[in-house]
């Protein structure tokens, strides 16, 4: 670990971007940046949801604000739990929407219809994607290099 809290690799030679960048630090600044965005789209189609249905805005609110907690929560603390928790809660999003986008959801307005795809929601389930596979390899690496450093 450097002297500023930053998480540093411990093996390979290659970077990041730019000179002196750590893959894990980098990886740690997609980890944000991917749920910050999946928070900015989710909380830019609160207005919407909650004219519809309530408690969908509802939902939207709640999402948007857990995942810029959680954005917050890793860039200020290397605990396994807020990566463990934001991969948990991007996994949902994409089920739910997944499910949403095929079958439909069984409650609300359009129960049991299928919601058309659009443009955001793809732009939040790659955003949560991202966040979900750079949670597992910065996981599994912590892991395998015995825990926290």
């Amino acid at each position: 670990m450097s002297r500023d809290g930053a998480i540093i690799a411990e093996s390979g030679s290659w970077s990041f971007g730019s000179p002196g960048v750590r893959p894990a630090r980098a990886a740690r600044a997609l980890f944000v940046y991917s749920l910050l965005a999946s928070a900015a789209i989710h909380l830019w189609v609160v207005p919407e949801h909650l004219r519809e249905w309530p408690v969908a805005g509802g939902f939207f609110a709640i999402l948007a604000a857990g995942q810029a907690v959680l954005a917050l929560s890793v860039s200020r603390s290397r605990a396994e739990l807020w990566y463990v928790a934001a991969l948990l809660a991007s996994c949902g999003a994409i089920c739910l929407w997944a499910v949403s986008r095929t079958v439909g959801l069984p409650i609300g307005p359009g129960a049991g219809m299928p919601e058309p795809v659009g443009i955001l929601d793809v732009a939040s389930a790659i955003c949560e994607a991202i966040t979900i596979v750079v949670a597992v390899a910065l996981l599994r690496g912590r892991i395998a290099r015995g825990g926290r450093r």
